[in-house]
Order: C-alpha cells, then sequence, then structure tokens
C-alpha cells in the first residue's frame, strides 16, 4: 500500500491516462485494507464480549470499551485502517471528478 501523500503527489501531476491507472491502484489498496480489517474486527467482536461478560460492579461503558481496545487490543491498527480507508475513499472520489471534468473539458475543444 502506497501512502496517501504519494498518491496525492501523483494525482497532481498525472495526465488523465494516468489517473486511470492511478485509480486502479487504489482500488486495490482499498480492497486490501477492507481484507485487513476482517481480522481485526472478529479480535475485536472476541475482545468487546469478553470485557462485557466480565462481573464488575458498574457495567463497562461502550465508549470505555473502545478506549480499552484502543488500549490492550488491535484498536490503533483497526483506527489507522479506518483512516485510511476514509482517505482513500475521498481520494478515489476527486480523481473520478477529475476525470468526469477532463472528459467534459475534451469534448468542448472538438
Amino acid at each position: 500500500m502506497k501512502e496517501l501523500k504519494t498518491y496525492s503527489e501523483e494525482i497532481s501531476k498525472a495526465q488523465p491516462t494516468q489517473l486511470v491507472n492511478i485509480l486502479i491502484e487504489m482500488t486495490a489498496d482499498y480492497g486490501e485494507v477492507c481484507d485487513s480489517m476482517i481480522p481485526i474486527e472478529r479480535a475485536k467482536m472476541e475482545y468487546w464480549l469478553k470485557e462485557k461478560q466480565l462481573e464488575s460492579e458498574k457495567p463497562v461503558s461502550d465508549t470505555t470499551l473502545r478506549m480499552m481496545w484502543i488500549r490492550d487490543g488491535d484498536g490503533g491498527l483497526e483506527r489507522r485502517a479506518e483512516l485510511y480507508k476514509k482517505a482513500l475513499e475521498k481520494m478515489m472520489s476527486n480523481v473520478k471528478a477529475i476525470l468526469r471534468q477532463k472528459e467534459i473539458e475534451s469534448r468542448n475543444l472538438m
């Protein structure tokens, strides 16, 4: 997976044909991130169920449990993957908008 900064630099310098290739790379990275989140989601589910079942005087709130997951489990990895995925979604949308604009410009020039 590429860094988001690398994608942004490539997008800013790219021609329309190169943008299509960048979009294909981003799509592959998006799938890879989603795929990597599946085991993290399973681990999160198990962690939450385990912590909720512990007997204590006061039930643990979901917010507290989320912070415990970040501290003790793979919450940091999960958060990073979510942010990367969200940024990729935005960037992919922007690339599509740029391609649409370039298509409109090329039709008006003909």
